[in-house]
């Protein structure tokens, strides 16, 4: 019938990533039929596609008034609340459609992004964690739970504005302790790569750059070095030049080398790094 023409228009329509004709469509469908809760779905999946939430809102209502009980439109309904930032209505839906379908890993993982979106990170990662352990092998398992960690990554760094940055030892341990089982979870999801490997750089440059005191090896490693180079460098100076200028010039490099030193090799104390953080020093893993 003309209904299930339109209807099968629709879904063209959006596969082809024209949701503005698909739209179009499934109107005509709902106008020669009104009753199948598919139509008024996917009329709601169209709307989504489209940012029209108020109509998503009651397209969906209208497909679980005629289906109450169907997993997938429980679900849906879920991804309208949670599009409205209405964390707590979407996590009752999601949670409906796991109970319906508890073997779909995708309605608990959408339950576990509810917690962290109202700033329940600990029960996120807990559930993010239980989630993982049961459905070990699924990717969506595994990047929910990675985002969680990367979450609380940067829950605990210190932060001015939208900036992060680390200001203290034990925010390293937490973050290398967090990229650890990261690791080990193994998602392919390419953003949780991509920012595994960011604060993998942020926490080795931490370490070996700015923000440790030098070893004792290290101090007379610069000592050492920079005696023997000074020698080297006065009998330089005076070969090339007269004795006069070829001292001069020699103590010239040498503040040169000594500022050099201290402003790019020289690892600088946390108590420096707090002062230069200033307030935002006192955010984040203390």
């Amino acid at each position: 019938n003309s209904s299930t023409d339109w209807v099968r228009a629709a879904q063209d329509y959006l596969a082809a990533g024209k949701a503005r004709n698909a739209l179009f469509a499934i109107k005509e469908a709902l106008a020669e039929d009104s009753s199948s809760a598919h139509v008024w779905t996917l009329q709601a999946y169209i709307a989504l596609e489209l940012d029209d939430i108020s109509l998503a809102d009651f397209s969906v209502s209208e497909a679980n008034r005629r289906l109450p009980d169907n997993a997938e439109i429980l679900g849906l309904m879920g991804s309208v609340y949670d599009r409205q930032k209405r964390y707590l209505d979407a996590r009752r839906e999601f949670q409906k459609a796991a109970d319906l379908e508890p073997d779909r890993v995708y309605w608990q993982g959408r339950v576990v992004w509810t917690y962290a979106d109202l700033g329940q990170l600990q029960e996120a990662l807990e559930k993010g964690k239980t989630l993982w352990q049961r459905f070990p092998n699924e990717e969506y398992a595994k990047s929910t739970y990675a985002f969680m960690l990367l979450r609380d990554i940067d829950n605990s760094m210190s932060r001015n504005n939208r900036s992060l940055f680390i200001t203290n030892p034990k925010q390293i341990a937490h973050i290398e302790a967090r990229l650890a089982e990261i690791a080990v979870i193994a998602s392919s999801n390419a953003d949780v790569i991509s920012d595994y490997h960011v604060n993998l750089s942020l926490v080795q440059k931490a370490k070996k750059r700015s923000f440790v005191r030098p070893s004792g090896f290290m101090i007379f490693s610069i000592i050492g070095h920079t005696l023997v180079g000074a020698w080297i460098l006065l009998f330089l100076c005076t070969q090339i030049f007269p004795p006069s200028i070829g001292v001069i010039i020699w103590l010239l490099i040498n503040a040169l080398l000594i500022f050099i030193v201290f402003q790019k090799m020289w690892p600088i104390t946390w108590k420096q790094v707090r002062k230069n953080a200033g307030e935002a020093a006192k955010t984040g893993l203390q």
